[in-house]
């Protein structure tokens, strides 16, 4: 048997969880947005997303070489503007490609 920060411990089963009881994490309007086009731009997705509402910020991922990896986050102004994006583009084209 060991200790871990003056606690004992008899396995992992018994490393005492730190998230318990913590309240959930706030609810935001950012949405993450899988399955882009490679040839996607930031602009050419916030113009998408905007019919919805206003984007605050784009953001596509990249590989270290600067190409796309296919996925990306928008955020809303709010949570209410990001549920109905949801709603409206799950399974949906965008630039040739069914965004999840």
């Amino acid at each position: 048997m060991g200790t871990m920060n003056d606690e004992f411990y008899s396995g992992v089963n018994d490393i005492k969880n730190n998230n318990i009881n913590k309240d959930p994490p706030e609810r935001n309007g950012r949405i993450i947005v899988r399955n882009i086009s490679f040839k996607a731009t930031k602009e050419a997705l916030k113009e998408h997303f905007s019919k919805f509402g206003t984007v605050n910020e784009v953001n596509l991922l990249k590989k270290p070489d600067g190409r796309l990896v296919g996925c990306g986050f928008v955020h809303f102004e709010d949570v209410a503007i990001a549920e109905k994006a949801i709603k409206a583009t799950n399974k949906r084209p965008f630039l040739g490609e069914k965004v999840r």
